[in-house]
């Protein structure tokens, strides 16, 4: 039968195990070569300054592999791609965006920026919405380990997912997306976005009368600060 591609997916690569199996053998066989040094170290004066060499060399190379297998992981930057809003749902686009976020991953090696060939304030006003929404997404996602972490999809294969959490916080999880992808969406359909709104962050005053799709700011900025969502 032929395996149907949905449109977000997870997959699991294995390769840990045995990263973690070298790991522990290169530390286990420094360690012995350690014991094997201070256990047969000499008395003789000669043979003493040789042998302390030695281990001191042993000692060293084991500082050195342990801070290359425990050093920090590098960096990555992510960039989601989108274009006009009516081509492509925001709510969708920011699903995207949400699930990036949730990565397990250190939080502060981890950007994610979203693209928009558009340059539209509808987009900008989804990636608002998705930054308030990810205070509470994340550190769901991080507390109960939620597979898949693209909220359209975990909450549309919703069954037996509640057993992860409390049936009262799964509801309001749930609540608080489904509210935010309908202030989205309204937003959409409206092509438009309340004075209220645009009030709540600056970045709305980057839109004007002379901006359009051909002509607008490179770069506006959405501020998630995901290493605070504890």
């Amino acid at each position: 039968m032929e395996r149907t591609m949905r449109l977000f997916e997870m997959e699991t690569h294995g390769g840990q195990a045995v990263y973690m199996l070298h790991a522990v053998t290169v530390a286990a066989g420094i360690l012995l070569l350690l014991y094997y040094r201070a256990m047969h170290y000499s008395r003789r004066r000669g043979e003493r300054g040789v042998a302390g060499h030695a281990g001191s060399g042993a000692l060293c190379s084991y500082f050195v592999i342990c801070r290359r297998y425990g050093e920090s992981l590098p960096c990555v930057d992510i960039f989601v791609c989108t274009t006009h809003p009516l081509s492509e749902p925001p709510s969708l686009v920011i699903s995207t965006v949400l699930s990036l976020m949730a990565y397990n991953y250190p939080a502060e090696k981890l950007s994610v920026y979203l693209s928009d060939d558009g340059g539209s304030v509808l987009t900008f006003y989804a990636l608002w919405e998705a930054s308030i929404f990810a205070k509470h997404w994340i550190p769901f996602c991080k507390r109960y380990n939620i597979e898949p972490r693209s909220p359209v999809v975990y909450f549309s294969e919703s069954d037996g997912h509640q057993d992860l959490c409390t049936p009262k916080e799964w509801s309001l999880i749930r609540e608080m997306y489904k509210d935010m992808t309908e202030r989205i969406d309204t937003a959409i359909l409206s092509g438009k976005i309340s004075e209220e709104v645009k009030a709540n962050h600056k970045g709305f005053h980057e839109w004007d009368q002379e901006n359009t799709s051909k002509n607008h700011h490179p770069i506006v900025q959405v501020a998630f600060l995901p290493s605070k969502f504890e």
